[in-house]
């Protein structure tokens, strides 16, 4: 098989996450295909997904398996069928003491809310979650490094996004430009961290000459 892209990229990828690293290939093996007219977007949706999965990546603990627009459909048919089925509701507005009928449906709208609050991490707080736990060396950038780090972390995510859904018009150079750029936050962010490996040799030298 023919590996695209840069192999360090790739590589480093896969020992983290295969199913990631082959949505990268995939993403590159389609933007390769000059033939394909919507490949700028379909390779833009793919290179999203991998940026999606930073948190993944970085193997932190991931959020409770759905989405809101999933929990906000559940409550939603139970809050319709409530409403149909309560004394409390007229068809217009709520009144009079909570019955079983609008007792489920207040219920459930808790429920979805706090289980957004739970399970919903700002994309923000999430990217600096991963280039802090990623970096070996112990120390805390200056929130205005990390708040520049993530600033251009979000414009190429912005970039491929508008990208899938066709909402950019885009050119072959522009597009590798991009790439390139996810290609050096996967390296910054995902390689054995510089100050880990040192540590790592130092600590291995000393239990080396103290005979351990």
């Amino acid at each position: 098989m023919v590996v695209r892209g840069d192999p360090t990229v790739v590589a480093t990828l896969a020992d983290r996450d295969a199913e990631v690293a082959g949505w990268y290939v995939g993403a590159l093996d389609t933007l390769d295909r000059r033939g394909n007219p919507d490949r700028f977007a379909q390779a833009g949706l793919s290179l999203r997904e991998v940026m999606n999965a930073v948190g993944r990546l970085a193997h932190l603990p991931q959020p409770a398996e759905g989405k809101l627009g999933e929990q906000f459909a559940k409550m939603a048919r139970t809050w319709n069928d409530a409403r149909r089925r309560s004394r409390c509701h007229d068809g217009m507005a709520w009144s009079g003491e909570i019955d079983e009928h609008a007792l489920v449906a207040f219920t459930i709208v808790e429920e979805t809310i706090e289980w957004n609050a739970a399970n919903h991490v700002s994309r923000r707080a999430a990217f600096i979650e991963v280039a802090r736990t990623m970096d070996g060396s112990g120390r805390t950038l200056p929130e205005s490094e990390e708040s520049r780090l993530w600033r251009n972390w979000d414009e190429t995510k912005s970039y491929f996004n508008a990208c899938a859904h066709h909402g950019k018009q885009t050119n072959e150079a522009e597009f590798r430009r991009q790439l390139e750029r996810l290609d050096r936050f996967i390296l910054q962010l995902f390689r054995r961290d510089v100050h880990a490996e040192q540590k790592r040799i130092l600590e291995l030298i000393a239990r080396a000459e103290h005979g351990s």
